[in-house]
């Protein structure tokens, strides 16, 4: 039941954002002889602002094919946050090199809890660098769209992974009931529709990367379509939609739940497998959300599994608290607390209790018994938890101790935690000018890759929150299409 309503919730979300955004002007997708310069496959951040940037700075005939009724991908039922902007003045954005220090920090952070062995995987810096030194390019695009910004109040400096950034644009959601991010998307269809050299098709599904050799020769649609192009543009996203894929790449994530679109089938990867590219990339962007409606889970820092047993620090993110839950097999996860955080947080208890999120219980011992939580490890747990609270300090997962409330006073409160996932890591291996590579570390002559579907190149495992994902796409869409800009004019 849950599944079905998850797939009409997101079939009702893409009906909405098609009507919200706008149609794109009509374009003609059946001429066999049709030819551009430059092909983008995929219309999401990364898709778009490949085509903001050609638009702007060539005169080269472009061509968006989103298979989708819309331009926009996972954006509008995931949401995001665009990193570096500056509300008045343009550009006021992070330097290139503290964008990399990010990945660093993320990459350093992923060895330090033993995700990844140093030696197993290195991040491209040079990718990160080149596509961040472009940076201000689409945020530029997207000021001068008329983008707009939401309260004031997430428009702030946020600090991540060591780096703090400038003004951010948060983006919420359409899931949530806002429609920031339909405003999002028809200011920036509006100004690419104004441009006369870039062409959008929508119900446009690309199935072949057609080639000489290594070298791209146009795409194919569903429809049989043959379109003549020597640059083809990437922009297709992650794997999270096939269950091949899954199976093959993240097979621990079957079954969680996933908040994709149903847009993520990993296109981009099929249709590169013929050049033999490496595949990188496991894990997926993905946190808790708790048993029913409530995104936010409760915040009591005391998390245990059906065992009893703690097995995280709870200052963690979501992200990281989950793929340690999904890496440990760790199942049947409850956040715990008692009547001494509900008199601290009594909003948050109420809201929780009102959408069934949260569980009450007068005793410990019925907790456990009606939650299938083994009791007598649960008391050690929750008796070596106290004892660190009153001595603020605790060895075994290094968390501060004033963050959190003891467990001592009915009634008891508990919160499922299930895994949920945006998208996945999975892709393909990339230079530093966004161009892929074959199973020769070749370039392939004409062939780019942008936003999720070259993060792997990035980041391997854990993928910290804070939108990275979206400036990540914005800033790769860019760099591809600066690429085929810098190849054309020599």
């Amino acid at each position: 039941m849950k599944k079905f309503v998850q797939v009409l919730l997101v079939s009702l979300i893409l009906c909405l954002s098609a009507c919200s955004t706008g149609t794109p002007k009509e374009e003609e997708t059946t001429n066999i002889n049709a030819s551009y310069d430059v092909a983008i496959v995929g219309g999401g951040m990364a898709g778009m602002m490949a085509a903001a940037e050609l638009a702007e700075n060539s005169d080269l005939e472009v061509a968006i094919y989103e298979k989708a009724a819309n331009l926009g991908g996972n954006l509008p039922y995931t949401g995001g946050v665009i990193m570096g902007f500056n509300e008045s003045t343009y550009p006021e954005v992070a330097d290139s090199e503290e964008f990399v220090n990010y990945f660093r920090n993320l990459y350093q952070e992923n060895i330090n809890l033993g995700f990844i062995e140093k030696e197993d995987f290195t991040i491209n810096e040079e990718l990160i660098y080149n596509a961040f030194s472009l940076y201000g390019k689409p945020v530029k695009f997207m000021l001068d769209a008329g983008v707009p910004f939401p309260d004031s109040e997430n428009f702030n400096t946020r600090n991540y992974g060591g780096t703090i950034y400038s003004n951010f644009l948060s983006i919420t959601g359409a899931d949530e009931g806002s429609d920031t991010c339909f405003n999002f998307l028809q200011a920036i269809t509006d100004k690419l529709e104004n441009y006369s050299n870039v062409h959008i098709f929508t119900n446009a599904e690309v199935i072949e990367v057609l080639n000489n050799e290594n070298t791209v020769t146009g795409i194919k649609l569903k429809d049989g379509s043959e379109i003549n192009t020597p640059n083809v543009i990437l922009a297709t996203g992650g794997i999270a939609d096939s269950e091949e894929y899954m199976k093959e790449y993240n097979p621990g994530y079957i079954g969680h739940i996933n908040y994709t679109t149903g847009l993520s089938t990993g296109d981009g990867i099929t249709m590169t497998r013929k050049f033999r590219t490496e595949i990188l990339g496991i894990g997926a962007l993905g946190g808790f959300v708790s048993s029913d409606s409530t995104w936010v889970p409760l915040r009591s820092y005391f998390m245990i599994d059906g065992t009893g047993n703690r097995f995280v620090n709870e200052a963690y993110s979501d992200y990281i608290t989950s793929y340690i839950a999904y890496s440990e097999k760790r199942n049947n996860i409850y956040m715990i607390c008692d009547q001494n955080y509900a008199d601290a947080n009594p909003e948050e208890i109420e809201l929780k209790l009102n959408e069934n999120d949260l569980l009450e219980f007068d005793s410990l011992e019925s907790l456990c018994e009606n939650l299938n939580i083994q009791y007598e490890q649960f008391q050690k747990t929750v008796n070596a938890y106290n004892e660190a609270i009153a001595n603020k300090a605790n060895p075994e997962f290094d968390l501060d101790y004033t963050l959190g409330n003891q467990i001592t006073k009915a009634p008891f409160y508990a919160e499922r935690q299930e895994d949920y996932f945006f998208d996945t890591f999975t892709g393909i291996k990339a230079n530093e000018k966004a161009q892929i590579l074959n199973g020769n570390n070749e370039i392939i002559e004409g062939l780019y890759g942008a936003g999720q579907l070259i993060l792997c190149n990035a980041i391997e495992i854990v993928y910290a929150q804070g939108g990275t994902g979206l400036s990540f796409a914005a800033a790769t869409g860019t760099l591809a299409a600066n690429t085929i800009i810098e190849k054309v004019s020599k």
